[in-house]
């Protein structure tokens, strides 16, 4: 079966082929092959020096030229650097034959042992590219201690699961074993799992720090022979960067150890990450070309202003009417900025949802969410054929839901490239989608970060009926769901660039919680003093304070 026209909620995902293989030691080394197009149609392939990190996210690249014969898992056993019982696992196992851009353009480089910054993008088959040679390397020589032996870091919960599935699919016939771990896990359970040394460890970073950390479970880290950051981007993003730092300090230095980077993007940051953690003439790798359409330019994008905080929920509604009236199967993603906003939107449509013809069923997922509950909801969304998932940015990347038609972002994304992310649940395989972004005045600095992408202004004008239904449904939403919301509203739009000043942002939070059309309350939420100073607000007239945390008593 081919790699990249199998079903978008496996490793291999689709894309041009026709490219080889790049790099070799002491050099960037080309490599021909049967049906592989020329050197200068591939991915660019560089050798670690100043030049070629300057050059690396910015030099333009020609894509490859369709070819005859695409490039296979066999022709890496074949030149001798994927082992044959290895490839069978791949034939039987994945049931894939050829490979991916991003596989074929990265796996020759990592299979020879180099250390390697990829970049790809996500929903390119970039999971097997660092999994076939984690799996490989325990194939290779037995550590003299008993160690895990390969780690994979993975910025969110729900991505590592997703790694394991794949992971443990491959190892299928191997007597070798993987462990997730992940917070929202029983720690005490997960340690007893690390101490049993599985050959491959699956990680989030917090919980991977806490491990390293702890000195009877340090014996477990000896010899790791393999080391990936996936999504290392998300990760600095997501603020894991002191702890990368960390981990990579308390692991055992080793000249052998394999140490692969992938990431989407490559900004100074990632550009530096890779300085400290990569061995010198590591392989840098580009499997995006300038000239490829991306989702953000290829999907319908439509700029939505409100008028006010409290028009927010009634617009949503509206346009959730309309655009299911002419949608096939509406199933759409509404991401909200920040976990507790992501429930209230949730518990909101909960009351809405049998309103709709037809039916449309609720979904939630954010952080706050326990991680069984997490997998669940996502594993009942991927196979809905139609609905609404609200979302916080825990799903923002790596989580594949199959024929969603429309992303809704509702408030500013955190930045440019979450905003790209988000969008990208939607028109994936190959399928048509929509773009929606729903911005109150408040918000409009945001819009300088996305200046050049291809929103169109789109009116929406909710009727009353949105209104009364709306607001009838808030009524129903508990009192708790909305305290934290307003102060997880206050925290995040403190933070964001072009902020309103601290006064205005609390009048508007007020206005959200007590005003017309808002949660409905009659006075303020009563604010923690300690949430209050360290969101830089002590003082601001119209907070209502407590020096006891809420929830606590």
């Amino acid at each position: 079966m081919d790699n990249g026209t199998k079903g978008m909620s496996r490793a291999g995902r689709g894309g041009s082929r026709g490219f080889s293989r790049g790099g070799a030691r002491g050099g960037a080394r080309k490599v021909s092959q049967a049906g592989v197009a020329p050197p200068e149609k591939r991915p660019r392939m560089d050798i670690a020096t100043p030049e070629s990190m300057s050059q690396f996210s910015t030099a333009p690249t020609t894509p490859a030229e369709p070819s005859s014969a695409t490039p296979l898992f066999q022709d890496l056993a074949d030149q001798g650097v994927l082992k044959p019982n290895l490839l069978q696992a791949i034939h039987n196992n994945l049931k894939y034959k050829t490979m991916t851009e991003v596989q074929a353009a990265t796996m020759g480089s990592i299979l020879e042992g180099k250390d390697c910054l990829a970049q790809a993008k996500t929903g390119t088959g970039k999971t097997l590219a660092f999994l076939i040679p984690a799996i490989q390397t325990l194939m290779g020589r037995p550590p003299t201690k008993k160690s895990i032996r390969a780690i994979i870091v993975s910025p969110t919960r729900e991505l590592a699961k997703q790694i394991t599935d794949e992971a443990r699919l491959l190892m299928t016939g191997f007597n070798f074993r993987s462990h997730t771990s992940i917070g929202g896990l029983s720690t005490s359970k997960d340690q007893k799992a690390v101490l049993t040394c599985p050959d491959l460890l699956i990680a989030t970073p917090g919980r991977l720090h806490d491990h390293l950390s702890n000195p009877s479970l340090k014996a477990c880290f000896t010899e790791v022979q393999f080391f990936v950051l996936d999504e290392a981007d998300q990760l600095l993003d997501q603020g894991f960067s002191v702890a990368l730092n960390k981990i990579m300090a308390l692991l055992p230095p080793t000249p052998k150890r394999q140490t692969l980077l992938f990431s989407a993007t490559v900004p100074n940051t990632i550009k530096q990450l890779a300085g400290k953690l990569l061995r010198p003439g590591y392989a840098l790798i580009n499997t995006i070309n300038e000239t490829d359409v991306g989702t953000h330019e290829r999907i319908p994008q439509f700029l939505i202003h409100v008028p006010s905080v409290n028009t927010v929920l009634p617009s949503l509604l509206a346009l959730i009417r309309a655009e299911q009236a002419s949608t096939d199967k509406f199933k759409a993603v509404i991401f909200l900025p920040t976990a507790y906003q992501t429930k209230l939107f949730a518990e909101h449509f909960t009351h809405i949802g049998s309103t709709l013809t037809p039916f449309l069923p609720t979904y939630e997922i954010h952080s706050r969410l326990s991680q069984s509950k997490r997998e669940k909801t996502a594993d009942e969304f991927r196979a809905a054929k139609t609905g609404v998932l609200f979302s916080s940015d825990v799903s923002a990347r790596g989580m594949d839901f199959p024929d969603v038609t429309h992303v809704i972002q509702v408030g500013q994304p955190s930045n440019r490239e979450q905003y790209i992310h988000r969008l990208g649940r939607t028109g994936r395989a190959g399928k048509s989608g929509k773009g929606f972004l729903i911005l109150a005045p408040y918000e409009a600095a945001y819009l300088t970060q996305i200046k050049d992408l291809p929103l169109a202004p789109h009116t929406l004008a909710p009727t009353s009926t949105d209104f009364e239904v709306s607001n009838s449904a808030m009524s129903r939403v508990p009192e708790q769901t909305k305290n934290r919301a307003y102060s997880a509203w206050l925290g995040f739009y403190k933070q964001q660039k072009g902020a309103l000043k601290p006064q205005a942002l609390v009048q508007m939070a007020n206005e959200m919680a007590c005003g017309k059309g808002g949660f409905g309350l009659k006075l303020p939420p009563l604010m923690w003093t300690q949430t209050v100073g360290k969101m830089g607000l002590k003082g601001v007239e119209g907070l209502r304070l407590t020096k006891v945390k809420p929830g606590s008593d």
